[in-house]
């Protein structure tokens, strides 16, 4: 009787096939990851945004932090931080807040880092109100400051 089983070379060739396949599927699969963390940051920023300017309202300041500031304020404003997709700082990984004053008026910038890891804004070196933001950037910013593109 004769076996009908697969032989060494034939599962090689099989296996060699679907590792191609997988490695082909891969970064595409990496790509989407990419874009949904785009648009879960886009969509956090916005909410952190309108929490900003929630607290300053019922506080005429703005909060020293989006973290603990935002989620002990009275009224509540946010119930848990969010974290930034990108951050990999294991202690704390949420999106990063700055504040400034500037000529008696006060600004934020709420961010992510993007997937590079890196802060690419800053906040205009001729002291006006607003943020440079290099335009080929991949952080993600909200801010109630002007932004002028780089």
């Amino acid at each position: 009787m004769k076996n009908r089983g697969f032989t060494l070379i034939e599962l090689l060739i099989v296996m060699s096939v679907v590792a191609i396949l997988v490695s082909i599927i891969t970064p595409s699969f990496r790509s989407f990851q990419q874009e949904a963390w785009i648009s879960k940051a886009e969509q956090e920023l916005g909410t952190l945004q309108l929490a900003v300017e929630s607290y300053y309202r019922h506080h005429d300041a703005l909060p020293a932090d989006i973290t603990t500031t935002l989620i002990n304020a009275s009224p509540k404003i946010i119930s848990a931080a969010l974290p930034d997709p990108w951050e990999t700082d294991t202690i704390n990984k949420t999106y990063g807040f700055t504040r400034q004053t500037i000529n008696g008026s006060d600004y934020y910038v709420i961010y992510s880092k993007g997937m590079n890891g890196g802060t690419e804004w800053s906040w205009a070196a001729d002291g006006s109100a607003s943020v440079t933001f290099p335009t080929n950037s991949d952080d993600i910013i909200k801010t109630n400051a002007a932004i002028q593109k780089e």
